[in-house]
């Protein structure tokens, strides 16, 4: 009987390494992660525990691989490793993540995936969690409730349930005659087309339909609006109308010559609490003009204009005041104040004022006044709102024929003719731009967009922090 031989096995391929394969690599081919030390507590061969371990490799070698990045930066194993160069070992056992780069734009937060289980201090975690947090969107959760902060008072009436007399096109009918009705679209579009810039005021209001062209009486051609006493009131009569029919929201329109106070109370503790944690960490402003080398300061000569002004100093953190005429001598004592807190050496003012012989002597006045009764010897005063320039480029229309009685008449009528123009003649949008413009051209830009970028990292770190504190607190992330 004829024996067999068996076919030869037939040789199997290699085997293909995975993430998960130990291999023994150098001790000097891999390296440990520069963002280690940031997170966490920075790893010291004279570190007891460091010690205690690489007696325990010296013993029994390295019982847990380290895990590595496909071009050899440790993720997980760093007092590992400091311990196996104490201990002396040449070589030690290693898993590569191949689908992980140091170069990573998500490095950090693998790294920390990576330490999960590890015993870890409070300090470490908020580090931890600031690595895991994307700055763009904290950055952008932050300038959202700014946003928020800032409009909260629109929509109060609204909020609180104030109710307004009716809002049927009956009542609108009733309230408004035929001949008021074009008078009165023009003015709904006014308002909704500035609903941005909410509250409005009557005035405001008022300069908008000067550039509509509409009758106030659809009947009776002579009745053109223009800028004086009698076309004020009767807008005004016809917005009072319009608000308590519901034609236009109540709260779209403000007087800010007159003011109320409402407490922020509450009935118990219990609401209190809920809302100072919902705000928690909430309302931070990094100074993005803090590493400008000069002090600015935005002054408004009206209160109507506070808004816009407001709106286009945000962005730069730019601090304002609001004078009301000319500065008082302790509005400009606050000024002086607060440039000596800034501890620069120089100051630049910008001027927002009417365009008539009071306004354009405001910033000469404030110049003199801090250069000479407060000693600020390096200031410059720049004039942004109201120019002659812009009078010209908007077309804006005329508030009065200036008055003779003004000791500075003379010189502004034989340089700018007999007219007055009023900020309230800007559009809101081009007042808020103009502001907004004259800031970022007197401000070094680099700098600026430096501390933009450190307040995305300020932003990252701060909803770290919040996030450790409700979880500490045992609220939920989004509470």
């Amino acid at each position: 009987m004829t024996t067999k031989t068996p076919a030869s096995p037939k040789p199997r391929p290699a085997p293909v390494a995975t993430a998960l394969a130990v291999e023994t690599v150098p001790i000097n081919g891999i390296r440990p992660a520069a963002v280690n030390d940031e997170i966490y507590k920075r790893v010291r061969a004279d570190d007891p525990a460091v010690r205690e371990l690489a007696e325990s490799i010296r013993a029994l070698g390295v019982l847990d691989p380290l895990l590595v990045t496909t071009d050899g930066v440790i993720l997980s194993g760093h007092r590992r490793h400091a311990a196996a160069r104490l201990a002396g070992l040449t070589a030690v056992p290693v898993i590569f993540r191949h689908d992980t780069h140091s170069s990573d734009p998500d490095f950090a937060k693998k790294l920390v995936e990576a330490n999960r289980t590890r015993d870890k201090t409070a300090d470490e975690r908020i580090r931890e969690a600031v690595a895991a947090t994307d700055p763009a969107e904290a950055h952008a959760a932050l300038r959202r409730h700014r946003e928020d902060a800032r409009t909260a008072g629109q929509d109060r009436a609204a909020r609180e349930g104030l109710a307004v007399v009716g809002s049927s096109s009956a009542i609108r009918r009733n309230k408004v005659s035929a001949g008021k009705q074009p008078m009165l679209d023009a003015l709904e579009k006014i308002v909704a087309d500035n609903r941005a810039f909410w509250p409005l005021t009557l005035r405001q209001c008022h300069y908008r339909m000067l550039n509509t062209g509409v009758l106030r009486h659809a009947k009776k051609p002579g009745s053109k609006d223009v800028n004086d006493d009698h076309s004020y009131d009767d807008l005004g009569e016809l917005l009072g109308k319009a608000r308590l029919t519901g034609v236009i929201p109540w709260h779209a329109i403000t007087d800010p010559t007159r003011s109320s106070n409402v407490w922020g109370v509450c009935p118990n503790a219990t609401p209190f609490i809920a809302a100072q944690l919902k705000e928690m960490f909430a309302g931070y402003y990094r100074d993005l003009l803090q590493s400008q080398d000069f002090y600015l300061e935005v002054v408004v000569e009206k209160l109507t204009a506070e808004t816009f002004v407001s709106r286009a100093s945000v962005d730069y953190t730019a601090t304002y005041s609001v004078t009301r005429g000319y500065p008082s001598l302790d509005a400009l004592h606050e000024i002086a104040l607060r440039f000596e807190k800034s501890g620069k050496s120089r100051m630049k003012l910008l001027v927002v004022s009417d365009f008539d012989p009071e306004g354009e002597d405001i910033a000469r006045a404030a110049l003199a006044s801090l250069r000479h009764e407060f000693g600020i010897a390096d200031i410059t005063a720049y004039k942004v709102a109201l120019t002659a320039e812009q009078v010209r480029k908007f077309r804006l229309p005329p508030n009065n024929v200036v008055k003779g009685s003004s000791s500075r008449a003379k010189g502004f009528i034989a340089a700018n003719g007999k007219h007055a123009y009023e900020l309230e003649a800007l559009e809101p949008a081009v007042l808020q731009s103009i502001v907004a413009d004259a800031i970022g051209c007197v401000i070094d830009r680099g700098r600026y967009d430096a501390e933009v970028a450190a307040e995305t990292t300020d932003a990252a770190t701060i909803a770290a922090y919040a996030a450790r504190v409700k979880e500490a607190l045992g609220l939920p992330a989004q509470q």
